[in-house]
């Protein structure tokens, strides 16, 4: 979607981003979102419009990367009977799991801390 919000109405999660169903991304896109929103509402002092678009601007790139079709995904679902046969094959190797690590590190490697939007004392 091009925008998350209409009036005083904002969306998270799936209704506002859906990301595949095997990006794994769900709950974390969820949790993350409505941190964001929840903090960019409490600091914007009342102005929901600009908090809105604060919390675009701050979870859209998650969000596009996180809807990403990564290599595992184009391996999961196919598009030809022959990459059926491959998926099916490779699917039966010990080595799936050490694959699915590999590809999840340089993720977490550039993974960013949130934002903290606690009060300052």
């Amino acid at each position: 979607m091009d925008s998350w919000s209409s009036g005083r109405i904002a969306l998270v999660g799936d209704a506002a981003w859906c990301a595949s169903p095997a990006s794994g991304a769900g709950a974390e896109l969820a949790l993350v979102g409505a941190y964001r929103l929840a903090g960019e509402l409490a600091s914007a002092a009342g102005d929901h419009h600009s908090a809105f678009a604060r919390y675009r601007a701050v979870h859209r790139p998650l969000v596009e990367k996180k809807q990403q079709i990564g290599p595992n995904v184009r391996l999961m679902v196919p598009k030809t009977a022959d990459g059926r046969c491959v998926r099916d094959a490779v699917a039966r190797l010990p080595l799936m799991k050490a694959i699915g690590t590999v590809e999840r590190l340089p993720r977490a490697k550039g993974s960013r801390p949130l934002r903290d939007y606690s009060p300052a004392a």
